[in-house]
């Protein structure tokens, strides 16, 4: 119960976190209007800095932003720390039938109703997921010729995605080996996630003003380089990655390479795919370093189209092909069976009981 406490708090706020840097849906929508009635933070911060071309107003914004964020990414972190919050992997167990056994007891089996409930809550999600995922079908199935949809944009898409992805996560991973693995200073060593922890919710935004200037002082605006992510650290991922590795550690005590490494690896590779998929949404970044349309990544490209006067409707699924989708659809699946299912969430240094044979 205190797990599941902890871990809504700190949704709770990763939630404020990440509304207090929305900045596509406000762009493509409202465009802040009418009369900034709908401006946020970072719209605002893109208007005056690469908009109007006032760096001081903007950087005034994306300070502000940053104190707040690492404010909520510091208290976070104490909250996760101070709890001793901690993940896990239970081991896989297989249900041994003793020989002789007749058929499983009656309050074993599946009742007929909780089936039928099952069933129909299926039928239920599969449902909305549709009606509210159509408009994404719609532009797949449709598959328009568009720039969005076009082989070069996902390439400036998915490769620097993917390719940020791998970096942020690696090395994340390294050190949450060394903070959580390894434990420098023994049960208060997660105490060392604080040295990162203001940067734990900070995304493009806050940080683009000043990535942008060191982008231009290197010579690397409108080049594919600079359609790589800037953030070489994922924290989140680092956090998540500590604390299983603390998990891990304290469970296997001394045998690290097969006792954390190896266990842990699975959840580097799964928290890689999720920040690749977040990282080709991003509207932010590719916007402000890449103006010609041969860099252009598909949610910029839509961005141009829906500014345009093109009499076409922009395609909605390009952003997210179908393939990349399957792809990733499979690997959820996979995941959640193979492995996500066994992860166990514990406060207070609390040990996760072992599932009955």
């Amino acid at each position: 119960m205190r797990a599941m406490l902890v871990v809504g708090v700190l949704l709770a706020i990763g939630a404020l976190a990440v509304g207090l840097q929305a900045f596509s849906m406000g762009l493509v929508l409202t465009k802040g209007g009418p009369e900034r009635s709908t401006e946020t933070l970072a719209g605002l911060q893109y208007d005056f800095a690469f908009r109007m071309a006032e760096f001081g107003p903007g950087a005034s914004i994306a300070t502000l932003t940053g104190v707040i964020l690492g404010v909520l990414g510091i208290v976070a972190t104490i909250i996760a720390a101070a709890s001793r919050l901690s993940i896990t992997l239970t081991p896989r167990v297989t249900p041994v039938t003793p020989e002789g056994a007749g058929e499983a007891p009656a309050e074993r089996r599946p009742r007929t109703a909780g089936v039928a409930i099952g069933v129909t809550a299926l039928v239920v999600f599969v449902a909305v997921a549709l009606v509210l995922a159509w408009p994404w079908i719609d532009g797949v199935l449709a598959s328009p010729d568009t720039e969005a949809g076009a082989l070069r944009t996902q390439v400036n898409t998915w490769v620097p995605a993917v390719g940020g992805a791998i970096i942020s996560v690696g090395v994340a991973y390294l050190a949450a080996l060394g903070i959580g693995g390894l434990r420098p200073l023994g049960r208060g060593s997660e105490w060392l996630l604080l040295v990162f922890a203001p940067w734990l919710f900070v995304g493009p935004g806050p940080l683009g003003v000043a990535n942008w200037q060191t982008m231009r002082n290197m010579g690397l605006i409108d080049s594919f380089l600079a359609l790589f992510p800037p953030l070489l650290v994922s924290v989140p991922a680092l956090l998540v990655l500590t604390l299983l590795c603390k998990g891990l550690a304290e469970r296997s005590g001394k045998d690290f390479f097969s006792g954390v490494f190896l266990p842990s690896l699975p959840m580097a590779g799964i928290l890689a795919g999720a920040v690749a998929l977040v990282n080709a949404q991003d509207l932010l970044w590719p916007l402000l370093v890449a103006q010609k349309p041969t860099l252009f990544t598909s949610p910029v490209a839509q961005v141009f189209q829906l500014g345009g006067f093109s009499v076409r409707t922009p395609d909605v699924g390009a952003a997210t092909p179908l393939l990349v989708v399957a792809v990733a659809l499979i690997a959820v699946v996979a995941a959640q069976l193979l492995y996500l299912d066994r992860l166990t969430i514990t406060t207070n240094g609390s040990r996760p009981r072992t599932p009955a044979a």
